[in-house]
Parts: C-alpha cells; sequence; structure tokens
C-alpha cells in the first residue's frame, strides 16, 4: 500500500458510514438508514441523493448502569 501511495497509484478519500451504499449489503441497518439506501436500490431515489440528504442524529438509547449509580 505505501509504494502505491508514494507512486500515486491510488487514492485514499474518506466516506463517512452514512454515505456508504454497501453497508445495506454487508450490516443489519435499522430506522433512517435502512429506509434512506432500500429507496436508492429500489430506484426511488437517485444515487447523488445519499450525499445530499444528512439524517438527524441518532439518539442513545444504551443506558450505562455505572454511571447512573454515582
Amino acid at each position: 500500500m505505501q509504494d502505491r501511495f508514494e507512486s500515486k497509484g491510488i487514492s485514499v478519500v474518506y466516506c463517512p458510514t452514512d454515505e456508504m451504499l454497501a453497508n445495506f449489503f454487508t450490516k443489519p441497518l435499522h430506522g433512517n438508514f435502512f429506509r434512506k439506501f432500500r429507496a436508492v436500490l429500489l430506484g426511488h431515489c437517485h444515487v447523488n441523493t445519499i450525499t445530499k440528504s444528512p439524517l438527524p442524529p441518532s439518539e442513545e438509547r444504551v443506558e450505562n448502569p455505572i454511571l447512573e449509580k454515582v
């Protein structure tokens, strides 16, 4: 990999998780992620809509029992 970087043979581009369409095939998605990627795969939305429509922030629903005792 390092040789390819140095010779300009490849480039690495950051892609946020909520924009990776492959996640639909590799992970169990829930809620907004599932609906967003499903719409693109079924042809209801263009693939460019993935990057243009940010998801609302998710809410943490897991409670930390250690913090509750303090």
